[in-house]
Order: structure tokens, then sequence, then C-alpha cells
């Protein structure tokens, strides 16, 4: 379908259009013009074909699109017209404004010419008076640069006389500034030269240098802080810096030991040589010297306060040499270690007084480090050198005031008559003593001892308490020695028989408990068995204390920042001072290299010396309860020793008379040695009771006798007596434990003394064996429950029942049987007798 409307021809540009230049029959044409053949008539096989459904337009539709094309043409005509009236309309108004304001601009402009015009008259008018007021300033500055060098030729002409009359009234600064804007052209002036020379000039200075030092020196006596200031900047000026700290190293000298010299008349005789009011005084002068170090703007106020600290030190060194002397010739170490800590906090007071850079809490790792790296200052070397070779023997010292103190007032002290209650007072108050000593002593070496020589100073200090171990286990010796017990039988109490082939035991120790020598010896170890319980909680709590102390040791030189601070510790502020002192009493150039002493001792573990006396402390126990039980079981040992030598085991009985007559079999009697075994069973109980009273009595005598545990809880710990078989709620009182152990272990050592019979057994041997056993175990049940597994297993093997112990048993039964060689010899010897041959 062909294009409709104009967009098929030439369009008509609205923004151009004009419509006196515009012809509508010119346009139609090129509209025609514009119309191919195809657009009016069709395709060419459709021509001539009249309107038919497939042909194109014929002249009916050519004339009705002409009509369409011409009315759109004006229509589109009239939109443009009324567009140009439009447009006219809006900028007829806007013309007109512009037209008016136009005319105000021509009015102002001409009235701005007209203004300039009288400017530029005026102008021309005014030029030769600006001329004249330029000629005038011309003259004037000259006149004034005329005045100014007639000035400076008067200034020099009479300025040796100035400059001598301001150095004459002390204006140095003056003086010095007048030399110094000196035109150095009037110097050198070849022809009337005017100033000074050069050789005058150099002697001027030295002469305002020597009088500015003079300056100074009056100005820091009189602690003129302002005057010091001025008259040290003033020789700064000149390059003289030195001379003023020169100045004044000798002024605070010659200053500071006159005061101190008169101080220490002042002060008379003192315990610490007066020392402690001295450095009272060095603190004084040196916060008083501080500020005039901070006046002069030294290059190195640390070095310069450090060096008039030395010379206070030096002059107070002799009273702190006596100090030390009579605090080592007095019988305490208190005074030295007093003397010591005196000076340690006096010196940080001074130490901070002389820095000018203080460490506190949060301060960054670069502002430890610098302390770490320097050097030690000699103001501390001087101070502490005196105690540097006592501090290095104070352990040997301190050892040795102890075993002259307490220890020999322990080992002094004897039990008299049998009175057993005073001793123990006595003596558990001197252990006591020795103890607080020795933790004493440890608090001093863990504070003055060099970090890395500790350990073997702790190791000195605690020796006195093992010494006091020593005394205790002499004291165990005697006790038992005196009823005729050797020391070794305490190493195995509970094997109650006698040695193969060794005769049967005898002495006091083997007499009942109403014998007055055995008593006696029972009451001696009875109270042994508290001194040494004593003895053992003082050890534990001073081990404690040595690993408490150790721990902080440790830790104040990771605060001190030798070593890495623990993880999610707290920083601490760092004392300059005891970082300081720390490193000197070590031997080290710097603090930092403590890193290694520090290091090392992180890794180590405490001092084990501390765990030597615990150890020594349970071992005296073990033998203090030792010696009782022996004691109170060493009763048995007699008849049990006789039991293998008996002729009853190998005796025949004849079953027949002289005359062939049958002899009728009684059942047989407990042998001598059962009957005396079961006596002494019998009064076991009120002899373990008569021992526990002793112990209540004597505990009373302990400085607190609640921390004392009874007699037999004591003794079952220390024989390691095996408790954990009974339910808490139905453990037998420590008494009855004691009583049940005593039993089993004779239940056991008769076993032990019957395995040592030679076989074979006869017939009537058996049968007394078995009239033993059973006679034994009747009265072992009367007091405890349970039997010792090797006596029962002796029991059925004597009834017979016990010839297949082994068949059928479960582990935990056949844990209970005795060891296999015990098992074999049993049944050896309850093995029927063999019919002699015929």
């Amino acid at each position: 379908m062909a294009a409709q409307g104009p967009a098929a021809g030439p369009e008509v540009s609205i923004e151009a259009f004009s419509p006196a230049h515009f012809d509508v029959k010119e346009w139609t044409n090129r509209q025609f013009a514009a119309l191919s053949v195809d657009d009016v008539f069709g395709p060419a096989e459709g021509a001539g074909a009249g309107v038919g459904a497939g042909g194109g337009p014929g002249p009916e539709g050519l004339a009705q699109r002409l009509t369409t094309q011409l009315h759109f043409l004006a229509t589109t005509a009239q939109q443009n017209s009324d567009r140009v009236k439009a447009r006219f309309r809006h900028q007829a108004a806007q013309i007109a404004r512009d037209i008016a304001a136009l005319g105000r601009l021509v009015q102002e402009t001409r009235q701005q010419i007209a203004g300039l015009a009288a400017a530029v008259d005026a102008q021309r008018a005014s030029a030769p008076a600006v001329q004249a007021v330029v000629d005038i300033g011309t003259a004037r500055r000259r006149i004034e640069g005329s005045m100014a060098a007639l000035d400076h030729l008067r200034t020099y002409a009479n300025l040796p006389q100035k400059i001598d009359a301001l150095i004459a009234d002390g204006e140095l600064t003056r003086a010095s500034e007048l030399i110094s804007t000196m035109d150095p052209a009037a110097e050198r002036a070849a022809e009337a030269p005017v100033g000074l020379s050069a050789d005058e000039v150099q002697a001027y200075r030295a002469q305002i240098e020597a009088a500015a030092v003079a300056a100074f020196g009056q100005a820091a006596a009189a602690h003129d802080v302002e005057r010091a200031a001025q008259a040290s900047h003033l020789l700064a000026a000149h390059g003289r810096h030195d001379a003023v700290e020169a100045e004044l190293l000798r002024l605070c000298s010659e200053r500071g030991v006159e005061r101190l010299r008169l101080a220490a008349e002042d002060s008379g005789p003192a315990e610490d040589g007066g020392a402690g009011a001295l450095l009272c005084v060095v603190l004084e002068l040196i916060t008083a010297d501080r500020a005039l170090v901070e006046a002069i703007d030294a290059q190195s106020p640390d070095a310069v306060l450090e060096e008039i600290l030395s010379c206070y030190v030096e002059a107070a060194l002799p009273a702190v040499q006596r100090g030390v002397s009579r605090a080592q010739q007095s019988d305490s170490t208190d005074a030295v270690a007093e003397l010591y800590q005196t000076l340690a906090g006096l010196y940080g007071e001074l130490l901070n007084a002389v820095s000018t850079s203080t460490l506190s809490v949060g301060d960054g790792p670069a502002a430890v480090q610098r302390l770490l790296e320097r050097p030690i200052p000699r103001s501390l070397r001087l101070l502490f050198g005196p105690f540097a070779g006592y501090i290095g023997g104070l352990a040997d010292h301190e050892a040795d005031l102890i075993r002259k103190g307490s220890l020999q007032r322990l080992r002094g002290i004897e039990p008299e008559g049998g009175r057993v209650e005073p001793f123990v007072r006595d003596a558990s108050r001197a252990v006591s003593r020795v103890f607080a000593d020795v933790d004493q002593a440890l608090g001093r070496i863990f504070a003055f001892v060099p970090p890395s020589r500790v350990g073997a100073a702790v190791a000195t200090v605690v020796a006195p308490a093992l010494d006091a171990a020593g005394y205790l286990r002499d004291r165990i010796a005697s006790a038992v020695g005196q009823v005729g017990v050797p020391p070794a039988a305490l190493d195995s109490v509970l094997q109650l028989g006698g040695a193969e082939g060794a005769a049967a035991p005898a002495g006091p120790a083997y007499e009942p408990l109403t014998s007055e020598p055995k008593l006696e010896a029972v009451a001696g170890c009875v109270g042994l068995v508290l001194l040494c319980g004593a003895f053992e909680a003082h050890a534990a709590a001073l081990a404690v204390s040595v690993d408490s102390q150790w721990a902080g040791l440790v830790g104040s030189l990771a605060q001190m920042g030798f070593a890495p601070v623990a993880d999610g510790a707290a920083p601490a502020a760092v004392e300059p001072a005891r970082v300081l002192l720390s490193a000197f009493m070590e031997a080290r150039s710097t603090a930092a290299e403590m890193a290694v002493v520090a290091a090392r001792l992180a890794a180590a573990p405490a001092p084990a010396a501390a765990g030597s006396v615990v150890e020594a402390g349970a071992q005296l126990s073990r033998a203090a309860a030792s010696a009782v039980f022996f004691l109170l079981t060493s009763a048995f040992r007699p008849p049990l020793g006789r039991i293998p030598a008996s002729d009853a085991w190998h005796a025949v009985r004849e079953t027949k008379s002289s005359m062939n007559i049958r002899i009728p079999q009684f059942s047989c009697s407990p042998s001598e040695e059962a009957v005396d075994i079961g006596e002494k069973m019998h009064v076991l109980l009120p002899e373990l009771e008569q021992a526990d009273a002793m112990h209540a009595q004597y505990a009373r005598a302990l400085e607190d006798p609640a921390a004392a545990p009874p007699l037999y809880t004591r003794m079952l710990e220390c024989l390691a007596a095996d408790r954990s078989a009974d339910p808490p709620h139905e453990q037998p009182s420590p008494i009855l434990a004691m009583l049940s152990l005593v039993l089993q272990a004779v239940q056991r050592n008769f076993v032990a003394q019957v395995c040592r019979i030679r076989p074979p057994m006869s017939a009537h041997g058996q049968q007394q064996l078995a009239a033993d056993v059973d006679y034994i175990a009747s009265i072992a049940q009367s007091f405890i429950g349970a039997a010792a597994p090797e006596f029962e297993f002796l029991q059925q093997c004597a009834s017979g029942q016990g010839a297949n112990d082994e068949h059928g048993t479960g582990d935990e039964q056949a844990a209970q049987l005795p060891p296999p060689e015990m098992r074999g010899k049993i049944r050896m010897l309850l093995q029927p007798p063999q019919d002699p041959p015929k």
C-alpha cells in the first residue's frame, strides 16, 4: 500500500516556513512528481482491468488521494500560521522590555562618560603635585639613612666604653649583642677604621664568658634559676656549654660534700651509720639541682644528674660502709636486710629525681627497652657495692644463724625422766621456730640474692630443716634402742617373726606393755609421732612457700621486662631502680643481659630442696609410726619365732600300747606358742587404747592440738594400710582398723613361720597345727570379721579342704590366695604321712 499524507513528498520545515515564499501550486506539483506510476495505477498486469479484487485504484482513487493531500496541506498551513502568530505575540512583549532596558543602559553610559571626563581632567591637573610628593619621600629616606649612618658611626666611636660599662653593670647579654651587631665592614675598613679589631672582639668575648661563668656560679649557689638560665644561654650562644656543665658539677660537688659533712656531724651515731639520713639529704640536694639542670638546657640532662648524684653518693659512702659493717657484726641478718631495703627505697626516689623520662603502666616497649639497654649507673654501683660480697654469702650466713640459734635450742631438748609431755611441748615449739627462721631467711633470699643463685641459696637455707629431721631421727633411734630394738628392725615392722635361724628375740621391748621400760619407750615414740607429724606439716607449708616465692620471682622478672608477660596478664609498672639493682647484683653491665637469666629460670622448675624436706618429714613420720607399731606388736615376736623349732610338729603319738591295745585319740590342745599368741591378742585392744590415750594427752602440748590427727589415723597413713576396700560408711574406727591390721599381720607371720617348719610333719604335728590354727582364728574372729587370706588358706588346708584351691576359682578369688611358693610349702607340710616300712 502506498504511503499516505505529506510524508510521501518533500516535507515543509515549520521553523523555515515563510508564507511569502510558499507556493501552493509548486508544492502540489512536487507532490505529484513524487508519486510513482505504480502508486497511481497499480502493478502492470493489473492495468486496464478496472477496479477488481486484485487491481489497484482507478481515477476515483486518485481524486480521493488528491483531496486528502489538499486537506492536509490546508490544515498544516493553518497550524503553522497559528504558531507564528503565537510566537510573535510572545516575542513582542519581550522585545518591548529589551528596548526599554537598552534605553536605560544608554542613559547610564552617557552619565559615566561624563564623570570619567571630569576625573581625567582632575588627574591631569594633580600629576605635578604627586611627583612633588614622591620627590619629598625620596629625600626623607636619604636623610634617615644619613642619620642611621651617623648613629652607627657614633656607636662604634665609643664602643669599648659601652662594652666595659655593660660588663661592669652585669648586662652581659646586651654587651654580647652589641659586639654581635657590629658592622663587619667597619672592621675591615682600610682607611680610618672604626669599631673594634678582631683581637679586641676576641678579648671582649673572653671577658664576657668569664663574667658569665662567675654569674652562673653565683646564681647556682643561690639557686636563682632565672639568672642561672640567662648565664647558661649566653655561654651556650658563645659555644661554651661545656663550661656551664663543668661549673655546675664543681659547685654541686663542693656544696654537696660540705652539706653532707655537716649532716653527718649532726646525725651522730646511728644503727645504720647515718646512711639513711645522709641519703635523705642527697635526695633534697639532687631535687634542687634538677631544676638547675633543666634551666641550663643540658644536652644530656640524665648524664649530668647522674654524675652529680655519683658525687653525692661517694661523699655518703663511708656512712653506708659503717652501716653495713655494723649490720654484719650483729647476730641477725635483719639489720642488713633493713638497711638494704631502706637504701633501695631511697635510691628509687633518687633515680626518679634524676630521671627526666619516667616509666609508667602502659608505656610502650620502646621505653622499657631503653631502660633495659641503659648501663648500670655509677651511683648504684657505689651505693650497693658494700652489699655485693655480703649478699653473695647471705645464704651461708642465714644457715649458720639458724644452726646457732633455733636448731641448737632444739638439739638441747632431751626427754627428762620419762616426762614426754614437756618434751613434746618444748620440741614442737623449737621445731616451729626452726621452720619460722627458715621461712624468714627464704624471704630474704628471694628478695636480695641474685635470681641465678636463688636455687643454690634455697638449698643452703633449708639445710637446717634437714638437720632438725636428723635430730628427730636420732630421738626415734634412741627411744627404741633403749629397749633393745635395732633401728634396722623398723624397716619391716609388719614382719613380726624373727629371721630364719636366728634366736628368739629378747629384751625389754619384747615384754608386755606393763613393763616400765617398754611403757616409757611407747610413750616416747607416741610423742615422736606428734613431733614428726608437726615437722611434716611445717615441711609441706615450706614447700608451698618456696613454690609461691619462686613463681613470684619468675613473674617479677617478666614484669620487669626480662621475660615476656603471660597472655592475659595485666601490665605492671616498671620500677627502674629494681630493674637496675637486680642486674647489678647479677654482675651484668646492662639490664638487658638479664634476659638470658630470666629465660633459664622460667624454664627451670622450682628448687627441689624444699621437696627433700617434705620427703624427710614423710620418712620421719613413717619411722615414728613404725616404732610405735613395732613396740605394740613386739610381744608377738618371741612366740612366733619359736614356732619353726617346736618339737610338736614331728612328734609321733603311739596308737597302741605295749600290750597292743589301741589308745583312744583325743583332740589336741593348742600349743604353748599358740596360747602365748592368743593371750597377747586378748590384751592387744587395751594396749592400743592406752597408746591412743597417751597420744591425746601429749597432743594438748602442741601449739595447735586440733591440727594433730588421731594416732592410728596417722599410723595407718604412714604404714600405707589399704582401707579402700570398705565403703566410707562401713569403715571401722581408726583404733579398730589398727587392731585389724595387727591381727592380720600376726596371722600372716604365723603362716610365714609355719612355712619354715622342716617337712615332713607327723600326723600328730598336723593335728597340732590344725588345733593352733583354729584357736588363733577363733580369737581373731571375735575381734575382726575377716582373716588374712594366707591364714584362711592355711586353715582350709589344715582341715583338709584346700587341696584343690585353684580349681573353680575366679580371678578375684585367685588374687586373694597366698603366693604359689607359699601354697606349695603348705601342701608339702600337710601331706598325709607315709607309714614306715615293716
